[in-house]
């Protein structure tokens, strides 16, 4: 869906983020405009019962706020977290 091929790690982080908030949102999950990111992974994965939206959310951290470079395997790994949540076969 998203132009990712000539984007740096931390762009796509922050891509595949927006793409958890999109997939949460159709789930029913919105996140309010006064909860950080961290705050509304760790209430989707209260609700959840799901490490996988707290993934997402912290590797998007970690890129944004951190300042650390995202490696290909942290993205494989967030890519597949997506794919599971999309999928509704997630643990």
């Amino acid at each position: 869906k998203r132009h990712v091929l000539h984007s740096s790690g931390k762009e796509i982080a922050q891509e595949y983020y927006l793409e958890l908030l999109e997939v949460l949102a159709r789930r029913g999950f919105k996140k309010s405009k006064f909860e950080t990111p961290r705050e509304f992974g760790v209430r989707v994965k209260a609700a959840m019962n799901s490490e996988l939206p707290l993934q997402v959310t912290e590797t998007y951290y970690r890129s944004r706020y951190g300042g650390r470079l995202v490696g290909q395997e942290e993205l494989a790994s967030v890519y597949s977290s997506l794919r599971e949540l999309k999928s509704g076969h997630f643990s």
